[in-house]
Order: C-alpha cells, then structure tokens, then sequence
C-alpha cells in the first residue's frame, strides 16, 4: 500500500465500509459513486482489488477473535464489491494480484453460511475470469440482453410490478421515465461493440482505448458480427477448455485486434455513436415495467413467466410432453389460472406426475438451505422486481402460494425457470421517510424494516431509495444534469439485481375463515379482526332494554385456543373465553437462523396477559351472533366480512408434501428433516445473519 493511490482508495473502501448501522441518502450514494468512479476510470479497479484483499483480511481476522454475528456484517458487500470490480476492470488484472484474490477467497470458505457460500461462487468466478480474462463481462451481458450462443444459455428478463394503490399518476411516469434511460441509445450492433472492446481490453496489454474504440465505431454491421462471433468462439473454447488454453486465447485477441484495426482503415468511415464506447460498462438489461391491477395478480404474473419461459426458445414438442407428463389439461394455452378454477381438471387415464418432477421443488428447497443457487442449472432467469409497501408483498404472497400450489401438482416451470424475487420499498406517504432516518417508520413499511435489519447493506442501498423515489422533488441533485437522479435509481436497481443474491426467507401463514364458506387466504405481515357493534366499537349512548331500563352496548366474547411461545420457546396450550372488540396478529420474523418465527398477537380486552404475547397458531372463534371483519396485510383489498371463526397457522409449503403415492411405498429420505412451512424468497445482500 505504499502507491498514494491505493491509499486514497483504501480510505475510501473504509468510509464505505466502516460503520453499516447508519443510512440514509448521502450513505447510500457512497456505493454508487464507486461504481462511477470504475466506469470513468477502468484503471481504478486494481488499486480498489487491493485495497479490498486488505480489508478483507482485516475483517476475518477480527471475526476470528471476536465471533460476534457484528464482525462479519461488511463481508458479503466486500465480496460483492470484488466481484463487481473484476468483471468491470477494463485492464489487464496481474496475475500475483489475482493469486492474491484466491488465496484470501480460499480462507474466506471457512466462515460460516452465507458467507462461505458466496465466497465459494466468488472465488469459482475469480478462478474462471483469471483463466479467460473477460468471460464474467461476456457472459453477463449475453444473459441480461438475451444474445444467442450455443454455450452460453442463461437467460435473464427483469420484470417490475408496481403497486397501483402506492404508485400515483406522477410517480408512475417518474418511474417508467427512468426505467426507459435503459434502452437510451442501445441496439445489438452497439452492444455487440462494447462487449468486443471490454474483453479486448481485459486480456491484452498496452491497448490504446480510444483508438481501439474509433476503430470498432467504423466498422458496418457486418463486419462486427464477424469478429463478435470469432470472440465468442474463442471465450467458449477457452472457458471449457484446460489450463493450456490460455497462451492460445490471448494470442487469438491479438489476432482480433489487429483484424478490426485493419479492417477500420480499409472500410469507410462511420459516422461514430456519440461516445457510446467512451465506458464499457455493464449495458442495462431491458426492464417490464406493468401496473399490478388489483383482480388478476396471479393471471398477470403467471402470463409473463410463462411468456418467458416457453418462448420462442420452446419447441411445441416440449410443450406437448409437459402437457401429458403433468396431465393438465391445455396448461400453456390457457396457463392462466382464474382466481374461481383453483381446480385444474386432470385427464383421466393417465399416470400421476412423475417422481422426479415431484421431487424438483424439494431438491430447490435443500440447495437454497445449504446456500447454493440453481441459476447455474437453469436455462432462464426471471428477476421479479416489487415496488410497493407491505401491500405488494401480501399480493404477492397470494400468488407466490398459488404459483407452488400449481406446480407442486404439474412441474411445469419450476424444472426450467429460476426465479428470483426483488423487493423496492416505495410509499406514498411522505411523513414514513424522511433523510436521515434510520428506518422507515411507517406502519405499512414493516416489512421494509426487517430486511433492511437483517441486512445492513440491504437498508443502505434499497432502503436508501424509497425516498428519490417516493419524493424525486425533495432529493438534493448529485449533478447539473437532470437525468443524474434517474440514473442514480437504475444504476442501484441494477446493482440490487446483479448482487442481490441471498434471500431472506418470510415466512408465510394460513388464516382459515369460517363463515357460510370457509375460506382460506394467506398473509405474510399483519392480520387485523375486528368485531362491528361490540362494546368498545359501538357509539356511547345507552341502550333501552325490554324492561325499559338503560343498559350498555352488549360485549363481543370469543372463545381463544392458542399455542403461546414461553420464554424458553416452548408451546404452552392456552383454551379460553375473552370480552374482546377484536385481535391483530403481526409475524414477528426471526433476524437470525438460530431463532424462531413467530406471531404477536394483541387482544382488545382488560386480561393483561392476552394483550401482547407470541404463539405459532391461534384460533378464534366468536359466540353468539357476533362476526369477524377481517383485514389482511393491511391492504382494504383484501378485506373479509361475516366471518364466524378465524384459525392462523404457518402456511405449509404445497412442494414439501413429498408423501408416497402409494401405502405401500416406503417414505422418501430426508423428507423428516425438511422444513414444510412455505417462505416468501426475498433477494437480499447477505440473507439472514448466523
């Protein structure tokens, strides 16, 4: 660390790094504005690779002594970090700097999950990149702008689903407004062009930029597809070949190079593209940006996962066989479900669906447990974006559950598209956030709040953004330009979705309704039952009996049944009667792996030990004449009327119902061990901490 640069920037990954707890706009812009600094000055990933190695060590070093869950909070975001400055380095790495790299990665597999995990996909990505210099670039962009290549097939689509009853008329213009920057100026010829120069770039040294890029700016079309197609042959040959390869990868760029400079002095001059060139950067994937309407959340979302799944890519044989091996009848013609045909029709004579499609969504439920990802298996990603408050993630909830209902009966996209699901915190309450805060307070915001405690770099990144874009007016300008704050937005969206990969699993729960129908919803946040024209609801004026003497509203009883949690976490069976106006249930989620889930659940009554304690299920049911209004996850949409007994559980997952298909049949293995209740995935930084 003797260079004044890498001092300069080992203080700045200091002040980045340095104190977690706090948030905030100004905090949350740090990491940005590192990620511009890269952009301007692709020289500056070395000393930042360096002055990471440095803190990395620190940091495990200090958790070593210490083992406090606190000394190992900045270590995904460092990782994350790395990663990000590898693959936008746009020069030549050292090769003692990426033995560096490794050698610290290797150390790092000692800690526990999560970060074991993600320093293992680090460190695979290090290794893969130092062999083929330029490959992570490659492959990233192919996947987000969905390129073709025969080897490299992962695909990846960003959905955004934004909340109508958060999101008005001028939030939702701001919003599209910025989502469209992404497509500013970006066609396959343009993007074609930056992924040769960057990988260019990355593999040879001595390499005039701007020469390199006028070069490439006056080529024809033509002429770029020729060299991009002869660059991706050498990646691929190089990245699945052995370690031999790479002196003859090196000298296949050097031969590229040298083509397209030839070959820009004998074509005619272009007219250029505006500095597109000027960065290399990782370009923005296109985004969908849709209303969630109200009625037909589940159609919406299962119409563009399907859309994206079986697409063009999709052969009508393939098709076909999902449809006879799930025995569902027309499940991509009409894939669709309305929320009246919960029931599927199956043919008949037909054998159930097969083991190994039965077993698909529990073998994803063990590797999300051990901390590794699929999307190395899966051919299509679909990144799912929610912009909203606890209401979108209740509505979610809803079609989530639906979502694994149906395939846990017919696997149909489970077994061919990864999905991942993101979530914005945004309000439309300006009094819930204000700069400086360290927490969104509001009570529609609670959600937002637990994942940005579980996830300290999840509160300065995400939760950072709820207010350039709840309030855009208010946010102080970080330039001249008018599309600074945009930007800002879409970089740090971009940012979520490509290091955003731990989730944090909310779990999920069942309330059971009674009324002439039983019904049954689930709900992730909040339940609130109110009881109309019980003694605490009622208007103050006294009541004229049959005698004609006055008397009081009469008072609502319900008769409780509850497992409570001691302090111990033990479950303490309670049966009782209550004088009540009603109860609310609030899911209390744990902040660790090592703690339980829970319910809180309050009484309107006068026995001190039913207004606030914790239970894992509860169920209520009232006497006499008297009836349950039911709120969900705070959102009026989801309100029930006429309810006669409510019963609250956790929501078992449809996909861990692993149960022989026979009696006969001996009980599948390790299907004891796993848990059953269903969790909402929520992609955060570092997921739940030990």
């Amino acid at each position: 660390m003797d260079n004044p640069t890498d001092d300069m920037t080992l203080q700045e990954i200091n002040t980045l790094f340095g104190d977690l707890d706090s948030d905030g706009f100004q905090k949350g812009i740090l990491t940005w504005i590192l990620q511009k600094k890269l952009d301007v000055d692709p020289s500056s990933s070395i000393p930042l690779i360096r002055a990471l190695i440095h803190q990395l060590r620190n940091k495990m070093m200090e958790a070593n002594k210490i083992h406090e869950v606190k000394s190992y909070m900045s270590i995904i975001p460092m990782l994350h970090t790395l990663h990000y400055a590898v693959i936008q380095s746009g020069v030549v790495i050292p090769i003692s700097l990426y033995q560096e790299v490794i050698k610290c990665l290797k150390e790092l597999l000692k800690l526990p999950l999560p970060h074991s995990a993600v320093a293992s996909n680090t460190l695979r990505s290090i290794e893969m990149e130092m062999k083929t210099p330029g490959v992570l670039y490659w492959k990233k962009v192919l996947a987000e702008q969905n390129l073709k290549s025969e080897t490299f097939t992962q695909q990846e689509k960003v959905f955004v689903f934004a909340d109508p009853a958060v999101f008005s008329d001028s939030m939702k213009a701001e919003i599209e407004a910025c989502l469209k920057m992404s497509g500013f100026r970006k066609n396959v010829n343009n993007v074609q062009k930056r992924m040769i120069m960057h990988v260019l770039q990355a593999g040879m040294e001595s390499i005039d930029r701007m020469e390199l890029a006028s070069a490439l700016e006056a080529l024809d079309e033509a002429a770029v597809k020729t060299f991009f197609n002869e660059l991706n042959l050498a990646v691929t040959q190089s990245s699945k070949g052995g370690a031999s390869t790479n002196e003859e990868y090196l000298n296949t760029l050097q031969r590229i190079y040298r083509d397209i400079m030839a070959a820009s002095k004998e074509g005619p001059s272009s007219e250029g593209d505006d500095g597109f060139l000027s960065s290399t950067t990782l370009p923005f994937p296109d985004f969908n940006f849709l209303l969630w309407n109200e009625n037909d959340e589940l159609c919406e979302l299962w119409n563009q996962l399907s859309k994206f799944t079986f697409g063009t890519q999709c052969s009508e044989d393939d098709e076909t066989n999902d449809k006879r091996d799930s025995g569902i009848e027309a499940d991509l013609k009409e894939s669709s479900p309305n929320k009246t045909q919960d029931k599927l029709k199956r043919r008949g004579a037909l054998k159930p669906q097969r083991s190994k499609d039965k077993l698909t969504l529990v073998n994803e439920k063990m590797e999300k447990t051990m901390g590794s990802t699929r999307s190395s298996d899966m051919s299509r990603t679909a990144k799912v974006v929610f912009m909203g408050d606890d209401r979108v993630l209740g509505r979610l909830t809803n079609a989530y559950h639906s979502i694994q209902k149906k395939e846990s009966k017919h696997n149909l996209l489970t077994k061919k598209l990864n999905l991942q699901l993101y979530y914005i915190p945004v309000t439309d309450d300006s009094s819930v956030y204000s700069h400086g805060d360290t927490l969104p307070n509001g009570d529609k915001m609670s959600l937002a709040s637990h994942l940005g405690q579980i996830d300290p770099w999840y509160q300065r990144n995400i939760l950072s953004l709820v207010d350039p874009i709840s309030n855009p007016a208010d946010v102080p300008s970080v330039s001249d330009e008018p599309s600074q704050l945009n930007l800002y937005v879409l970089d740090t969206l971009c940012y979520y979705l490509r290091c955003g990969t731990q989730p944090a699993n909310l779990p999920l729960y069942t309330v059971k309704m009674i009324s002439d129908v039983e019904v049954e919803e689930v709900f992730v946040s909040h339940l609130h039952a109110n009881i109309p024209g019980s003694v605490e609801n009622a208007p103050k004026k006294k009541f004229m009996s049959r005698r004609g003497s006055n008397q009081t509203p009469p008072e609502a009883v319900v008769l409780v049944s509850c497992k409570k949690l001691t302090i111990s976490q033990r479950r303490d069976q309670a049966i009782t009667s209550l004088r009540t106006s009603g109860l609310t249930i609030t899911s209390k989620p744990s902040a660790s792996t090592s703690a339980q889930d829970s319910l809180a659940i309050c009484f309107d009554c006068l026995k001190p030990e039913y207004k606030g304690f914790q239970a894992k299920s509860i169920k209520v049911e009232a006497t006499a004449h008297w009836r349950f209004s039911v709120c969900l996850d705070r959102d009026s949409r989801r309100t029930n009327h006429n309810v006669k007994s409510i019963e609250v559980a956790p929501c078992l997952d449809p996909g861990s119902d692993i149960r022989p298909l026979h009696s006969f049949s001996r009980e599948l293995p390790l299907s004891k061990y796993l848990d059953n209740v269903l969790s909402l995935p929520i992609n955060t930084f570092t997921g739940l901490s030990m």
